[in-house]
């Protein structure tokens, strides 16, 4: 009796440790199976993103591919492009949210919108209380992404420029800062071949001399 209770006792140790790990470094989903709200790791971002809409791309060389909108801790939003079989790391769900709506999520982000405003709008409210509420909209708005800074340097520079010089211009400039990332210059490079590979010709950049980047 006494080694059955140790052998149950062991397995159930084995059981919680296995769960620990998967924790630890998450579970790989494709991207059909991701829902709203998952916080994923993907290679090329500095830090976990949560995934806060995703559209499937139906013309163009990306015809097919889904376009997932990922937040970043700071709240900041950029977009990428995957294939339907690509994979990703789960870590975890963010707190906020309802039922989880799975990859391709445009029915279900209008369908969480929706909710959301039918419950801010039960009961009335003064008309100073809905000002404030669009007031941070327009500050999200006036956010530049990475990207789109890194673009805008290249064109006031006039000439290729590598990550680390870029990101220094952004800066300096107060186009954009890093949110914190011990190397801002490695996700940017990153982000930019993920946009000239998933882009092609309508990519914003190109490569130049080694390790520079140009405007196409």
């Amino acid at each position: 009796m006494a080694s059955k209770k140790t052998a149950m006792d062991s397995a159930h140790t084995e059981k919680a440790k296995s769960t620990e790990a998967e924790k630890a470094t998450g579970t790989s989903r494709k991207i059909t199976d991701l829902s709203l709200g998952d916080i994923v790791l993907i290679p090329g971002f500095d830090g976990p993103r949560t995934i806060c809409d995703a559209t499937k791309v139906g013309d163009g060389a990306d015809a097919g591919k889904f376009e997932v909108a990922l937040r970043d801790e700071a709240g900041e939003v950029e977009h990428a492009r995957f294939a339907p079989d690509e994979e990703v790391q789960v870590v975890g769900k963010a707190a906020k949210g309802g039922k989880a709506s799975p990859v391709p999520a445009e029915s279900a982000a209008r369908k969480t919108s929706s909710k959301a405003k039918g419950t801010k709008n039960k009961g009335s409210k003064p008309e100073g209380a809905k000002k404030a509420e669009k007031a941070p909209k327009a500050t999200k708005e006036k956010k530049t992404s990475a990207l789109d800074a890194a673009a805008k340097v290249l064109g006031e520079n006039g000439e290729p420029m590598n990550c680390q010089e870029m990101i220094k211009a952004m800066s300096d400039k107060g186009y954009w800062k890093s949110p914190g990332g011990l190397t801002p210059h490695a996700t940017l490079y990153s982000a930019i071949l993920r946009e000239i590979k998933s882009k092609g010709k309508e990519a914003r950049f190109k490569k130049a001399d080694r390790g520079k980047f140009g405007l196409s």
